[in-house]
């Protein structure tokens, strides 16, 4: 060891640089650290000690070096690390190793093969290299804070190279081992673990300070307490004159936040319609088969969502006895019964007193009128519904008739501001089947409607789909008039329209089973025909009800 040649100088050399560069925090510092002891040991001589060699080995297993530092307890922390050693070639393709040494007591003058103190741990860091010059290792894994650092430098384990790699020790004039250290501020103690009451409330730290969520948490300031809720906060806070709960109705509790009433219920109902619907099971093609026929199951699926149903008459086929509904409309529309208004067609008085109709919906607790008449009113919303029979043979219709003088009873004052009259057989008809008869029951209907300013009817019976412009009883345009739709579509099958339609005919389809939508809104409608895939065949609205 070269001790003269340091006199006056401390056992530990220390050269502190500072470093402000760009990528370095402003708050970072370097030190580049020289040796203090320095050594190797080697297997052929136990007893040997190389402290004093200007040349460190390193040779497979049998030549070991041993270098310690000292790093100056700073307060900060290390971020990185990095062992310079100025050697030459590696002399092995599997590099040259460091380890963190057991222990750092070793002595620079005493240590030898038998008394080194070994490695700790894994590899450290290791590189080969071909050239001599200054090797970098980053051993910052090894180096986390101020007090001795004792590195093992050696062959990779397999290496059998045939000589020493010489490394200048600390004795050397020139090319010294380093040991370069990059510190940074270590960060304050979290400011709830800090022993500070940071936000002067008189409560210091977890868990005392409620601003605190742990001994992690870096922000003692408490949370600001929660607003008071709207609903007792003493303020109109929606400006409708009423405040908090329970005067106020848009609050359900003193705990509401919003003190916002609700909107009132929308009063738009959703009515779908058709008529001719169900097959029984002894008809062909009941099961759905053929598209042009027996279709009641797939215009079933288009009635969800619906506040009321209306079928519009000719509910079964071939004729309305009870067993046919159960078999044929009941697995199909009858999923939907809890809603439904029905009226009667001609396909059910082909059993007398149309019995298997009457029998089937007071079975299902449905309104359909009492046997022998089969008209009814019922309101929906802002919207009269008038269910009537316009099968005048067994139900009389005409003037003066009981089903008349119940007619014009629901249309009497007072009454909702809209009206929709159903039943099965249309007045208006432009249908190949039945376009040239003009039920004679169905004018009386129409008369009375009219002079009430009815605004809808609905219709079934020909099996096809047509608008008609609003129109008075004789078919001429009339702003007050009433609309009429024909909807035979449910399902049965389809009949054909003529060429020659009537005036205030507006379309038609005579291709496709489907369901009336309406949307029965205040004081207005809107309407869609709906086909079997859910597509919009024909729209319109609203317009208002007269």
């Amino acid at each position: 060891m070269r001790d003269a040649r340091r006199a006056g100088t401390a056992s530990l050399f220390l050269l502190l640089v500072m470093v402000a560069s760009l990528g370095t925090p402003a708050s970072a510092a370097v030190m580049t650290l020289q040796a203090e002891a320095d050594s190797f040991v080697l297997s052929s001589n136990l007893r040997a000690n190389r402290g004093a060699a200007t040349s460190l080995k390193i040779r497979n297993a049998t030549k070991i070096t041993y270098i310690r530092f000292q790093v100056p307890a700073s307060g900060e922390q290390v971020s990185t690390a990095t062992l310079r050693v100025f050697a030459t070639q590696a002399r092995c393709s599997l590099g040259v190793e460091v380890l963190r040494a057991a222990n750092d007591t070793w002595g620079e003058t005493t240590i030898n093969w038998g008394n080194q103190p070994g490695t700790s741990g894994s590899v450290v860091a290791s590189q080969t290299w071909t050239t001599k010059g200054y090797r970098a290792f980053d051993v910052t894994p090894a180096v986390s804070a101020g007090g001795p650092v004792s590195f093992v430098l050696r062959h990779a384990v397999g290496c059998d190279a045939s000589g020493d790699v010489s490394v200048t020790s600390r004795e050397a004039s020139t090319n010294q081992p380093q040991l370069v250290v990059e510190t940074i501020s270590a960060p304050p103690d979290p400011a709830c673990s800090d022993g500070i009451d940071n936000d002067a409330d008189g409560l210091t730290d977890h868990p005392a300070d409620p601003g605190c969520a742990d001994a992690a948490d870096t922000n003692e300031t408490d949370l600001p307490p929660p607003p008071q809720p709207a609903c007792s906060d003493g303020t109109d806070n929606d400006a409708d004159g009423l405040t908090d709960h329970p005067a106020d109705p848009g609050c359900a509790d003193a705990t509401d936040a919003d003190e916002t009433d609700l909107p009132p219920p929308s009063e738009e109902k959703v009515v779908v319609a058709a008529g001719d619907i169900a097959c029984s099971p002894s008809m062909p093609y009941f099961s759905g088969s053929n598209p042009a026929k027996c279709q009641h199951r797939a215009t079933a699926d288009l009635l969800t969502g619906a506040d009321a149903v209306l079928p519009l008459g000719d509910l079964q086929y071939p004729i309305g006895e009870l067993d046919h509904f159960m078999a044929g409309y009941d697995p199909s529309w009858g999923l939907f019964a809890s809603s439904t208004y029905p009226v009667v067609g001609n396909h059910e008085y082909d059993v007398p007193n149309a019995q298997g109709y009457f029998d089937y919906w007071a079975s299902k607790g449905r309104p359909a009128g009492d046997i022998g008449g089969g008209y009814y009113v019922v309101d929906l919303g802002s919207w009269r519904l008038i269910a009537l029979n316009s099968n005048c043979s067994p139900v009389p219709c005409k003037e003066g008739t009981t089903q008349n003088n119940f007619l014009e009873l629901g249309l009497a004052p007072p009454t909702p501001p809209c009206i929709l009259a159903f039943w099965h057989h249309p007045l208006f008809n432009s249908g190949q089947e039945h376009g040239a008869a003009m039920p004679s029951g169905a004018r009386a209907f129409w008369d009375d409607l009219y002079a009430a300013g009815a605004d809808l009817i609905l219709n079934g019976h020909e099996h096809n789909y047509q608008r008609y412009a609003k129109q008075d009883p004789l078919g001429q345009p009339s702003e007050s008039g009433i609309r009429e739709f024909i909807v035979g579509t449910g399902g049965r099958g389809l009949y054909g329209l003529l060429d020659v339609k009537d005036a205030n005919y507006e379309t038609g389809n005579a291709t496709d089973f489907g369901v009336l939508r309406l949307r029965l809104g205040e004081s207005v409608y809107s309407w869609e025909f709906v086909g079997l895939n859910g597509t919009v065949l024909d729209a319109g609205g609203p317009v208002a009800c007269n």
